[in-house]
């Protein structure tokens, strides 16, 4: 399981949204959407409003997306419910 946040800097959500999810010990990949060399990728995952949340499974494969103010009770309970999945206890 592998939680994805695509945002920005001047993003006050996105770094409202970044300090919980640390402040929980939640592990995530953070994608600066500004970034030159971000694009491509921002542009692959219809990357348009900030922040952008996806939870992958595994293999990559994406089980969950949201933007704007999502809340961290929203992401760790489709965390929990793809790692759920994946195992079979779902």
């Amino acid at each position: 399981m592998k939680l994805r946040i695509f945002g920005g800097e001047d993003c006050d959500v996105c770094r409202k949204l970044i300090e919980n999810l640390k402040l929980v010990g939640v592990h995530f990949v953070f994608v600066d959407a500004f970034a030159d060399e971000t694009q491509a990728l921002c542009d692959k995952n219809g990357v348009s409003d900030l922040p952008h949340v996806q939870v992958l499974l595994d293999d990559g494969t994406l089980f969950w997306e949201e933007t704007g103010d999502v809340s961290i009770t929203s992401i760790l309970h489709r965390m929990n419910d793809g790692l759920s999945n994946t195992t079979g206890n779902g």
